[in-house]
Order: C-alpha cells, then sequence, then structure tokens
C-alpha cells in the first residue's frame, strides 16, 4: 500500500545546513566505476563546527539521462563512505541529505563516470518497465519559460523531482492519479543545470532527463507564473496534490562495507503550487498493520543502538519507508526501514 499524508508546507532552506568535501582529494570531477570514496561532512558555521546535522546521511545521485540512486553513507560525519554506483559515460548531480532532512545544497560540477576494474556494484535495470520524463526542451530552458515535462511507463501516480545546480533545495511535485504532464515554471538561477527525474507509484525510480542548462536573466520571481499539471489524454486544471509518497530507493546499491546497513532515506513531497519542497522526509497514515508489525521492532533495535538519532522527532506521524529490489520482485525488503522527522514551516517562493 502507498504511503501518504499531508503536510502544509514545508520549507526552503536560506542556506546549506553543511557542506561536503571528499576526504581523499581537495577537489574530485570524476570517478571510476564502484569506487569507494570518503565523504566529510562540516559546518557552514564558523561559530559552531559542530552544526554538522544529524546522523544518518545519505547520497542522491542524479543521473543526467539515467536512472538515480538513493545510498545511505554513513554515521560519522567525518568518516563517511560513498560507492560510485553508476556506469561509465554517466554525468550525476551529488547531493547529502542528513535524518533530519537537511542538506548540504546541490554543489558544482556535474561528475562524471569512468571506467574502472570493478563493476560488482552496477545494476542492470528493466528499463522497459521504468516511467521515463521527457522534457519538451533538448539544452536550454529560460528564467520563467515553462518547461514541459511528459512521463510514460511505469505506474502512476508519478513524483517529479527536480534537482537544480547551485540551490539548497530539490522540487518535489506530486501528479494527480490520472495526470502525466507537468509544466514547470523555470525559477532555477542562471547559466546552471537542472535535472528533472521521476519515481513511480511502486517506489521506483524511473529514467531521468538529460542535463538542461538554465539561461536569461536573474529575477526568478515570475510573477504571476504558476507550475501546474494535467493529462495527455485530456483534462487538466486539477489542484496540485498534497499527497507524500515514498522516496524510492529501489535502484540503490548495498552500501560499502563502512557504512551501516538497513535504513533508507526517504523525501517529502507537497506539490501545492505555492510550495517550495526541500530535501526532506515523508509522513504517512494508513500503513498495514503487517508492516507495523515488522517495522516496531526495527525501529527499537535501531534506537538502542543509536543514541545520536531523537527517540521522539517532532511533527512525526508514522512511516515505514520501503526498498523493493526493481530487478526481481515488489516484495519488501524487512530490514530497509526507517522513520524521519517531518518539516512543517512555509515557504519563501511559489514553485
Amino acid at each position: 500500500m502507498a504511503l501518504a499524508g499531508l503536510i502544509a508546507g514545508v520549507t526552503a532552506q536560506p542556506r546549506p545546513a553543511f557542506q561536503r568535501s571528499w576526504g581523499d582529494a581537495a577537489s574530485l570531477d570524476s570517478f571510476e566505476e564502484c569506487q569507494l570514496l570518503s565523504v566529510v561532512v562540516e559546518s557552514l558555521d564558523s561559530e559552531n563546527s559542530s552544526a554538522v546535522g544529524v546522523a544518518l546521511y545519505y547520497m542522491l545521485a542524479f543521473e543526467a539521462g539515467g536512472v538515480p540512486t538513493t545510498s545511505m553513507i554513513g554515521y560519522d560525519p567525518t568518516n563517511l563512505c560513498w560507492q560510485a554506483n553508476h556506469k561509465q559515460g554517466s554525468s550525476l548531480m551529488l547531493i547529502i541529505v542528513d535524518s533530519n532532512g537537511s542538506a548540504g545544497g546541490v554543489p558544482q560540477p556535474l561528475y562524471s563516470m569512468t571506467a574502472g576494474d570493478d563493476i560488482s556494484c552496477l545494476k542492470s535495470l528493466p528499463s522497459s518497465s521504468l516511467a521515463t520524463v521527457h522534457a519538451n526542451v533538448s539544452d536550454t530552458v529560460l528564467t520563467c519559460e515553462p518547461l514541459g515535462l511528459s512521463i510514460s511507463g511505469g505506474q502512476k501516480p508519478y513524483t517529479v523531482v527536480l534537482s537544480e545546480m547551485h540551490s539548497d533545495t530539490i522540487t518535489v511535485v506530486t501528479l494527480a492519479n490520472d495526470n502525466d504532464t507537468l509544466t514547470y515554471i523555470s525559477r532555477v538561477d542562471p547559466d546552471w543545470q537542472l535535472i528533472a527525474s521521476v519515481y513511480d507509484a511502486s517506489g521506483h525510480w524511473g529514467t531521468s532527463t538529460n542535463a538542461i542548462r538554465t539561461s536569461g536573466p536573474e529575477d526568478t520571481a515570475c510573477l504571476g507564473l504558476e507550475t501546474s499539471q494535467s493529462s495527455s489524454t485530456g483534462g487538466g486544471g486539477e489542484p496540485m496534490s498534497s499527497s507524500i509518497q515514498p522516496f524510492p530507493s529501489g535502484t540503490s546499491v548495498s552500501p560499502p562495507v563502512s557504512s551501516q546497513p538497513g535504513i533508507v532515506p526517504t523525501l517529502s513531497g507537497n506539490s501545492n503550487k505555492h510550495t517550495q519542497v526541500i530535501v526532506g522526509v515523508i509522513v504517512g497514515v494508513g500503513v498495514p498493520l503487517l508492516l507495523a508489525a515488522v517495522l516496531v521492532p526495527l525501529i527499537r533495535r535501531y534506537r538502542r543502538r543509536s543514541s545520536g538519532v531523537r527517540r521522539t522527532p517532532p511533527d512525526l506521524l508514522s512511516s515505514p519507508a520501503i526498498e523493493f529490489d526493481p530487478i526481481r520482485s515488489k516484495k519488501p525488503n524487512p530490514s530497509h526501514f526507517t522513520v524521519l522527522q517531518a518539516l512543517r514551516t512555509k515557504s519563501q517562493r511559489p514553485l
């Protein structure tokens, strides 16, 4: 059963909560297939070096023209580990999220993947059964210009995820049950890039657009313009859905050996057209009793092991996040559950 819930509004961070650096090198712009990389999370507050978010930490890797992955990378902000789980030739937009839904923004550049000696971490995906998001532009979108996104394949309803370079946020829009088209008003800063991704009702990532360049004036207010959604078979004009769906993790590889296994991140999705959504967390209601029976003991064991995570986060409703195997079946893996905190403040700019 899909998780569902309502959030009145989720804030856009005024600035990244923390910053990421590569522990093995001062800077990197490419990785080898299945390379293990040391990751360090550091505070952006010169007066508070301990402001590094709350464990656990996750890497979201958005592949241009490919399928994103979500990977748990560890507990210790000074000793995190991510495995580059995308094939050679891929271009990736990377963002780290902590267990409170705080993020380090979407740093530059797009990272490229090169051939590696070990490709055991790579998965073959059944592309024919995945949802795919298509853009009506092949290269550039102008400030305040409508970006047309259409989705095919997979299972409705769809959730569209827009990752924007040089941004502190990821925009999430859940489409109504019958809709498969999103007209997104581009409020992305010019001279950067964005990638539109999708996941479907099964909780699986689909195939993303290529990286789209942004251009035009720096005024991104776009007064009077609003993002909308519709169905390609007719109709439209429906209000934006406010359902919250699980952030997909089915295409994620197993975590590196230095990471703690068993926890899968989630995203909050609120598609109210006056709401900007940050990388966040999900809340849900109507969870099946069977899942609840499995979830409760897992949460208790996790809380006993990890004193760094609050035992009773505020604004928590309920929600297991379930990882599916995208290749073999849709059977949930009972070792992959988590409950994360919901954020409830209003946004500063329209969607």
